[in-house]
């Protein structure tokens, strides 16, 4: 999670300029409505930059930050992960958390990946919370505070690809060769960075 006022500032100047395709990050866009569907384009696994509106999630890092009693209590590991397959369509959306220290949470969003007019979304079908481990590990399906963030979809705003050596990742605070931007709902915008492009999704573990 990003702290520094200054980073924060330049992402939001970014995600400004790459939402509303002008500047010169308009040179790095990749088109709205590619050759090939939205899937394909998207396939591969994407890690969590940052947001633009601080939220409940965004307050609880700050705590986490700083080591209060919020942090032993529960705290995040490590950035949200975005897994797209370019072959079905599926996406995951995963977060890691702690509880007391030890206690392993895992909260993820099932979903499907939607061609469309203006660039595509992901629609979510389905939640789930996963905690502990071996004997104790126990999965609650469609919880209603994951249903609440899954009834938003994600439409996607911009998709972004280092062109050389004064474009968006090397210049600006993306640091990376491909960002994805999304709006949800309206809400919130959301960066994830691109890691790889070969992912896959077991939509079968969800039955």
């Amino acid at each position: 999670m990003l702290l520094d006022t200054a980073s924060r500032l330049a992402w939001h100047e970014l995600i400004a300029a790459l939402s509303a395709r002008r500047g010169p990050a308009r040179a790095y866009l990749e088109p709205r409505d590619g050759a090939r569907p939205l899937r394909e384009r998207l396939r591969g696994r994407w890690r969590f930059r940052v947001r633009t509106v601080v939220n409940f999630e965004e307050a609880f890092g700050v705590l986490a930050h700083r080591r209060t009693l919020s942090w032993v209590k529960f705290h995040a590991r490590g950035a949200g992960i975005l897994v797209v397959d370019g072959r079905t369509g599926d996406a995951l959306l995963r977060e890691e958390f702690r509880a007391w220290l030890a206690w392993p949470v895992s909260v993820e969003w099932l979903g499907k990946v939607r061609d469309g007019a203006g660039g595509g979304s992901i629609v979510w079908t389905s939640s789930r919370v996963r905690s502990g481990f071996g004997p104790w590990a126990r999965t609650a399906r469609r919880p209603p505070l994951c249903e609440r963030l899954r009834a938003l979809p994600w439409r996607l705003e911009a998709l972004a690809s280092d062109g050389g050596e004064d474009g968006p990742g090397r210049a600006g605070p993306a640091g990376s060769t491909r960002v994805s931007v999304w709006d949800r709902s309206g809400a919130n915008v959301l960066v994830y960075e691109q890691e790889t492009r070969f992912a896959h999704v077991d939509e079968r573990s969800w039955t």
